[in-house]
C-alpha cells in the first residue's frame, strides 16, 4: 500500500511540475486528432532538473535559409585621405526579410557607417551583381541597386555621391594600425536605401568591404 501511494505521489509531481510551453500543448493536441507521433516537433522549453528553472535555446534563424545567402566584396589598393567607398542597395518592397552582416578592413586609419536611407547622386556609381554563396543553386536576390536597376545587384561607389547621411544605425573607427570591424546581425526594413560607407583619414591606405546579405520569408514568429 505504502509503495502504490508513493508511486501515485510520484507521478502527480511528474505531471504538474512539468513546464509546458504553447506550442508543446497545441502539438500534443495534434497528435491526439491525427493519431500521429509528432517526431519532429521542436520543444523550446525544458525543465532544469536541479532548479526545476525553465531554460530555452536560442535558434540561429539562418539555419531557415539555405540557398538563399548572398556576397559582394570591394577592394581598394590605395584609397586616399577623405576619399570615400561605399557599397549601397534598396531592400525590396515585398514581405521578404533582408539580413544584412559586413565587414571592413582598413590598414590605417577611418571610418565606417551603416546608413539608412541617405540622400545620394541620382545614377551615381556602378552596378555590380551579389554572388550566390550556395554555389549549386540559380536563386537570384531580390535587392535592387542604387541606380534603380529591376536586376538583383547593390552599388559600389568609388567616390562621395552622399549628401545626406540619413540615420546612422552603426559606426566604427579604425586607427592607423591593421584593423577589421564585423557588425552584428542586421534585420533590415522594407523598401529603404542602404549604405555600408568607408571615408578613409589617411593617403594610400588600403580597404576591402565585404556585405552578406541573407534572404528570409517571416514565419509568424
Amino acid at each position: 500500500m505504502k509503495k502504490l501511494i508513493l508511486i501515485t505521489l510520484l507521478m502527480f509531481a511528474w505531471t504538474f511540475g512539468q513546464v509546458k510551453s504553447s506550442q508543446d500543448v497545441l502539438n500534443e493536441a495534434l497528435d491526439d486528432d491525427n493519431d500521429a507521433f509528432g517526431s519532429n516537433v521542436t520543444n523550446h522549453y525544458a525543465n532544469d532538473g536541479m532548479y526545476n528553472a525553465v531554460t530555452t535555446v536560442d535558434h540561429n534563424i539562418n539555419s531557415l535559409n539555405t540557398g538563399e545567402s548572398f556576397t559582394y566584396t570591394a577592394f581598394d589598393a590605395d584609397i586616399d585621405a577623405a576619399d570615400s567607398l561605399f557599397i549601397s542597395f534598396v531592400t525590396p518592397n515585398s514581405g521578404v526579410d533582408i539580413h544584412l552582416n559586413f565587414a571592413i578592413r582598413m590598414n590605417l586609419a577611418g571610418r565606417c557607417f551603416l546608413l539608412e536611407t541617405p540622400t545620394m547622386t541620382a545614377g551615381a556609381g556602378t552596378d555590380v551583381a551579389v554572388v550566390q554563396m550556395n554555389r549549386g543553386s540559380d536563386v537570384t536576390a531580390t535587392v535592387m541597386s542604387s541606380l534603380d536597376s529591376t536586376a538583383a545587384k547593390v552599388t559600389y561607389n568609388g567616390v562621395g555621391d552622399i549628401s545626406v547621411l540619413g540615420t546612422t544605425l552603426d559606426s566604427f573607427t579604425f586607427s592607423a594600425v591593421n584593423q577589421e570591424y564585423v557588425s552584428e546581425e542586421w534585420v533590415l526594413d522594407t523598401y529603404k536605401r542602404y549604405v555600408i560607407l568607408l571615408i578613409s583619414d589617411t593617403a594610400e591606405g588600403i580597404a576591402s568591404m565585404k556585405i552578406k546579405l541573407t534572404e528570409h520569408t517571416p514565419d509568424d514568429d
